[in-house]
């Protein structure tokens, strides 16, 4: 079963079109941790430049996100393979989580990222356009992370960590894509929530009606 918690929205952009994001939209917000993004010429999207380099944003939101939060985005694809993840509990750029499909091997995926990538989820999916959300949650009284990745609505995959990155801290969010020569793949519609701390109480309550999973409410 799943209890819906109330999410906070902190932050959400529509990219707008041929605009450079660390400049001129949306307001200095993106820093670059390995620069090779830009916008579409072709729509209001955000869209990786050619050239082979891993492009990794985080967010500079008004707010930083809480360790317990989400983040959202519809992404499409243009190359095989080359579609945005979105990037929670992001600590530094050796620490942080992300998620996204590959269609080049037909996967919705989940990776952490602790200096290497090690893929923690997946499903199986033919999808090649799609809204993404990562909700990250803090266990209360242990120090675990649940992460689920839901795919236009749909919980598709589930991870708990036991060793997790950025447990109990204030973390960014943000987006990256993978190494790749040609343009492809355009996110939009990006958004960051709060979620409130799961204490005693409420886990108590909670377990005792076998509700285990945590999604926004609507």
């Amino acid at each position: 079963m799943t209890t819906r918690l109330p999410a906070r929205l902190i932050e959400s952009c529509e990219f707008a079109e041929n605009v450079d994001p660390l400049s001129a939209y949306p307001g200095g917000k993106f820093t670059a941790i390995a620069n090779d993004l830009c916008y579409s010429s072709g729509g209001s999207c955000l869209r990786k430049a050619s050239g082979n380099v891993a492009a990794l944003y985080t967010w500079n939101t008004a707010e930083t996100p809480p360790a317990n939060h989400a983040a959202q985005a519809t992404v499409a694809d243009l190359a095989a393979g080359r579609l945005p993840r979105i990037v929670v509990r992001y600590v530094d750029a050796n620490n942080h989580y992300f998620a996204g499909i590959n269609t080049s091997t037909g996967l919705l995926q989940l990776f952490k990222w602790t200096g290497t990538s090690t893929l923690v989820g997946f499903y199986s999916t033919a999808a090649t356009s799609g809204t993404i959300l990562v909700i990250v949650q803090d266990e209360a009284g242990a120090a675990h992370t649940q992460i689920d990745v839901y795919l236009d609505g749909v919980l598709r995959i589930e991870y708990h960590d036991e060793t997790p990155v950025g447990y109990g801290m204030q973390c960014k969010a943000g987006v990256r894509w993978g190494l790749g020569t040609v343009a492809g793949g355009t996110m939009d519609g990006l958004a960051v929530f709060a979620l409130p701390t799961l204490n005693a109480q409420m886990l108590g309550p909670l377990a005792a009606r076998g509700q285990t999973r945590y999604g926004l409410a609507s």
